[in-house]
């Protein structure tokens, strides 16, 4: 019994040793393992999971151009001058140019706004909708018929008794939008539609500035439609058409139908020209440096009559000349729609 008692506690210790060593993988002793200095373990963990970035290609190089939106009126006549007009800005500036074409404005618009076009040729109407969603900023306004701007006319039927307030020798009117449209209060004007920004959008904002009332007008779709109503008479009792930069009577169907039309269809009012001309707009996310060559590049084009034949034909619009322009230029036709509440996004052009 005397030697009983050293054996087992022996085996007791044996025991306790085993289980101690399986408590690591493969029945190891526990021993501590080494670690890692700070420095160590960012090394490795950037070793392991960094991937390298794709180096950004610079724009205006090949891969990545710089892009010109356009929406063909007429393609056949107007996709040769545009070829040749960034041909030119590409042979000027160094850098790599490209023409794409959008089936309407709105789709052009949302692609300047994703960065995929960087400068376009806008009417006013597509303008105030850039402008108002910081798509774009316009930098230069084109001479249409010798103006940068331009308004509506007032058109009604010599025998109307309405009061005249214009000089066809000047081509002036001599009294503000007030004292000249409140005879109009509750009658039926002739406006030509929807998306007419000097036959609808503008008059109405006028008329809304000015608190004058009138009744549901008749819309007839195009600007010689509306003189043909006023000739007509019963079926409105003044009209407005686009004005300063030409006159709707001197159309050649107008004069051939209604030979005495000048004396029979009259001008009322001439509003102020409120309404900018077509203009080059530049995206707001184009680097500064791209917008300084491409309007480098494109004052020394428009210097030149046949540089301004090519922008006439690459935007199936009359140019005789170019000019720095700023947002501020758009601060009345801007004042007059916002008072008629006219959503910019309904006026944008084919």
């Amino acid at each position: 019994m005397t030697l009983a008692a050293p054996v087992k506690w022996a085996v007791i210790s044996i025991l306790v040793l085993s289980l101690a060593g399986c408590s690591q993988p493969g029945g190891k002793a526990n021993v501590p393992s080494p670690t890692l200095s700070d420095a160590e373990a960012s090394s490795t963990v950037v070793a392991i999971t960094s991937t390298p970035s794709p180096t950004p290609i610079p724009q205006g190089s090949d891969g990545n151009p710089i892009v010109m939106g356009i929406v063909w009126s007429d393609e056949s006549s107007q996709s040769a001058a545009a070829g040749q007009f960034i041909q030119y800005l590409a042979d000027t500036t160094g850098f790599v140019f490209a023409l794409q074409p959008f089936g309407s404005k709105l789709d052009l618009l949302t692609a300047m706004d994703q960065g995929k076009v960087a400068f376009s040729w806008l009417l006013p109407e597509d303008y105030l909708y850039a402008s108002e969603n910081n798509i774009g900023i316009v930098a230069f306004q084109t001479s249409h018929y010798g103006v940068y701007s331009y308004g509506s006319y007032v058109f009604v039927r010599s025998d109307s008794g309405f009061q005249l307030d214009f000089d066809p020798d000047t081509g002036m009117s001599k009294f503000g939008a007030s004292a000249a449209l409140r005879q109009f209060s509750q009658k039926i004007p002739c406006l030509v539609n929807q998306r007419s920004i000097s036959g609808y959008a503008y008059p109405l904002g006028l008329l809304a500035e000015e608190g004058v009332e009138v009744k549901d007008p008749v819309l007839l779709q195009t600007h010689e439609a509306v003189i043909r109503a006023i000739n007509t008479g019963g079926i409105c009792d003044f009209g407005f058409t686009y004005g300063i930069t030409g006159d709707p009577r001197t159309s050649s169907a107008i004069q051939k139908d209604i030979p005495d039309v000048m004396q029979k269809v009259l001008i009322a009012w001439q509003t102020p020209a409120d309404i900018p001309t077509l203009n080059l707009t530049y995206a707001t996310l184009l680097a500064g440096d791209i917008r300084y060559a491409v309007s480098s590049a494109l004052k020394k084009y428009a210097s030149n009559p046949d540089g301004l034949q090519t922008l006439s034909m690459m935007n199936n619009y009359a140019i005789d000349g170019i000019r720095p322009a700023s947002d501020d230029d758009y601060e009345n036709l801007r004042a007059a729609l916002r008072a008629a509440g006219i959503d910019t996004q309904s006026l944008l052009s084919r």
